[in-house]
C-alpha cells in the first residue's frame, strides 16, 4: 500500500461507487473515501482545508475565486448534474400558470445563491425571458420551519427585491394560504407527494420541457464538481489527470451496469427503457466530463453567477477550470 492517501469527499453516486470500493484506484495512492453529504463535504473542504478531493457546489468554487482563495482548483469531473424545471412550483389557483408571468411573482425559495436556485432563475430569463429584478424573492425555510433559510448578502437586496419570511412560517404553508406565487425548491414536498391542490408544477410534464431544454441549448446544468487542493497539486503535477482518470473509469462501469439489460443494477422496474429514451436524446455518454464538454455550460452558469451577484465580476471559464495538462 503506498504511504500517499488521498481523502476523497464525495456523495456515494453510482458513478463513482467503482472508487468507493475499490474497484478502480488511483496508481500510486491509498484513497481514503469519506462519505458525506454535500453541506460537510463543503466545510471539510473550504473552512478546512481537510480533503484532498472534493465535491464541491459551482456557486460554492464561484465564491472562493471571486473571494480570490485559491485552495482548491478545479477539474472537469461534473458529479451532479440536475434539470431543475420539475421543482418549480405554482400555486394551483394562481394567475402564475406560465413561466412568462413570473415577472411580477412572488416566489420562495430557501436559499437565493444556492446553485439549483441560481440555474433556475437564469433558465426562466434566459428562456422564458422572466425579469427577475421585478420579482418579489421571499426567504424561508421549505418544509420545516427550524429547515435552513439562507438570506443573501446585504447588496443583493440593492438590485432584488428580497424578504425573509415570517419566523416560524414555511414557503410550503405560505403557498398554501396564498402568501406566495411559486417557489423553487430542491426536494418535491410531501404536499406535492401527496397531490395537495394549492401546490402543481410550473410545468406539469417537465421531463418534456427539459428533454427540449436540452435540444435547444445541450445544456446539463453542472450541480456539483469534483476539485483538487493545490497543494497536492504542487507535490504531484501528474495528480489532476490521475484523479480525472479515475472517476472517468468510474463513471463508465456506472453506465455500462446501467444499460444491462440482464438484470438491473437500480431498482426502477423500466430502467431499460429510461437508459434508451436518455442515450436517443442525449447520446450513449450522457454524463460527459471533460474541458471542453463542460466549457458552455460553466461559462452560462457563471454568467448567471455575475448577473445574479452571487460574484462581483465576471469570472471566466479558464480561471475557474484551468488547463492541468
Amino acid at each position: 500500500m503506498s504511504d500517499r492517501t488521498l481523502g476523497i469527499g464525495c456523495v456515494s453516486y453510482d458513478r463513482v461507487k467503482p472508487i468507493e470500493d475499490g474497484r478502480v484506484g488511483i496508481p500510486g495512492y491509498h484513497v481514503d473515501f469519506r462519505r458525506r453529504g454535500p453541506a460537510a463535504i463543503h466545510a471539510a473542504a473550504f473552512e478546512k482545508h481537510a480533503l484532498s478531493v472534493a465535491e464541491v457546489s459551482t456557486a460554492g468554487l464561484a465564491l472562493e475565486i471571486d473571494a480570490g482563495r485559491a485552495g482548491y482548483v478545479a477539474l472537469p469531473v461534473y458529479l451532479s448534474r440536475a434539470f431543475r424545471h420539475g421543482c418549480i412550483y405554482v400555486r394551483g389557483d394562481s394567475p402564475f400558470q406560465t413561466p412568462q408571468a413570473l415577472s411580477s411573482a412572488r416566489i420562495g425559495l430557501a436559499d437565493f445563491f444556492g446553485t439549483s436556485a441560481i440555474w433556475q432563475r437564469g433558465m426562466l430569463q434566459d428562456e422564458y425571458g422572466v425579469d427577475l429584478r421585478r420579482a418579489s424573492w421571499v426567504i424561508g425555510p421549505v418544509e420545516d420551519p427550524k429547515g435552513p433559510a439562507k438570506m443573501p448578502p446585504d447588496h443583493v437586496s440593492a438590485a432584488f427585491r428580497i424578504e425573509r419570511a415570517a419566523a416560524g412560517t414555511t414557503l410550503v404553508e405560505m403557498m398554501q394560504r396564498g402568501d406566495l406565487d411559486a417557489m423553487l425548491v430542491l426536494r418535491t414536498p410531501r404536499a406535492v407527494r401527496e397531490r395537495h391542490p394549492a401546490i402543481v408544477r410550473l410545468f406539469p410534464d417537465y421531463e418534456a420541457e427539459e428533454r427540449a431544454y436540452w435540444r435547444r441549448t445541450r445544456c446539463f446544468p453542472i450541480m456539483h464538481i469534483a476539485v483538487l487542493r493545490s497543494a497536492e497539486i504542487t507535490a504531484d503535477p501528474a495528480l489532476p489527470r490521475l484523479v480525472q482518470d479515475a472517476f472517468e473509469a468510474a463513471k463508465g462501469i456506472a453506465l455500462t451496469e446501467l444499460a444491462e439489460t440482464a438484470y438491473y443494477f437500480a431498482s426502477l422496474p423500466w430502467l431499460a427503457g429510461a437508459v434508451e429514451a436518455t442515450q436517443a436524446t442525449m447520446g450513449r455518454d450522457w454524463w460527459r466530463y471533460g474541458r471542453e464538454e463542460g466549457a458552455a455550460q460553466l461559462a452560462t452558469f457563471l454568467r448567471y453567477c455575475h448577473e445574479q451577484t452571487l460574484t462581483r465580476r465576471l469570472i471566466g471559464v479558464d480561471e475557474f477550470l484551468p488547463d492541468l495538462g
